[in-house]
């Protein structure tokens, strides 16, 4: 629970239980939330807390880290979190960020966190479910890797109840929870771990649908590998993810 939703909303994409005749799912029903906090209830909030939070849930056992945040400025100091996060083997999804009227491209306006070149950022835009770019949502043939659902995305909010909100922030947790579930359907012990954390994200890309609308706007730097691609992972059905 937060103050105004916007992280309750993103955990209920990430984990909300399934199967339980209640409400929505999660992409992975099993995943355990470790709710980091920065912004307040005006959703701003400081860099150097953002750090003090990345740094926090790396030592504390954090597999990946779901970033529904988004701004033009960044700095050393969350870069070099970021960086440390990388050195522990943890994924950092990022929300590439939002716009009015036609969104913004971040390869020549960067969006940090989104923006640090950090193999184990994915920088995620909002798709609808049409599979167009959400209006809002920034992009970047270099600078964003992936398209995942941001439009119209009904999930918990505050009190017990439940509410549909847009976003490349609504995006962010779709990833975070696909790789919760690839991660632990890859490997029998999930553990931070530069390796699995690069088969992980590789697995994501690998298997990203290509969409040819949307080749032009993302996904076009290793590691990402798909142009245009928007999140898939039917694959697991097959189990192909093995490591």
């Amino acid at each position: 629970m937060d103050d105004e939703s916007h992280g309750t909303h993103c955990a209920g994409t990430i984990a909300a239980v399934g199967n339980n005749g209640v409400g929505v799912v999660g992409v992975c029903w099993k995943a355990q939330i470790m709710a980091m906090r920065f912004m307040g209830a005006d959703g701003s909030g400081s860099t150097s807390d953002a750090v003090k939070c990345i740094d926090w849930a790396v030592a504390n056992g954090a597999h990946i880290l779901s970033n529904s945040w988004a701004g033009p400025d960044t700095s050393r100091e969350l870069a070099e979190a970021v960086t440390r996060a990388e050195q522990k083997g943890v994924l950092f999804i990022a929300a590439a960020g939002n716009s009015v009227g036609n969104g913004n491209n971040n390869d020549t306006s960067p969006y940090y966190p989104a923006s640090l070149p950090n193999a184990n950022i994915i920088s995620v835009a909002a798709i609808d479910s049409n599979r167009a770019r959400g209006s809002f949502s920034h992009y970047g043939q270099r600078s964003v890797d992936i398209g995942a659902p941001g439009v119209g995305i009904v999930s918990t909010v505050l009190n017990g109840q439940y509410a549909k909100l847009d976003g490349t922030s609504m995006a962010a947790p779709h990833v975070a929870g696909a790789a919760a579930l690839v991660w632990s359907r890859t490997f029998a012990s999930p553990a931070q771990d530069r390796v699995q954390m690069a088969r992980v994200r590789d697995l994501i890309y690998e298997n990203a649908r290509p969409v040819p609308a949307l080749k032009g706007f993302w996904g076009y730097t290793a590691p990402a590998k798909i142009p245009g691609g928007v999140l898939d992972i039917s694959f697991l059905q097959s189990g192909s993810s093995s490591g």
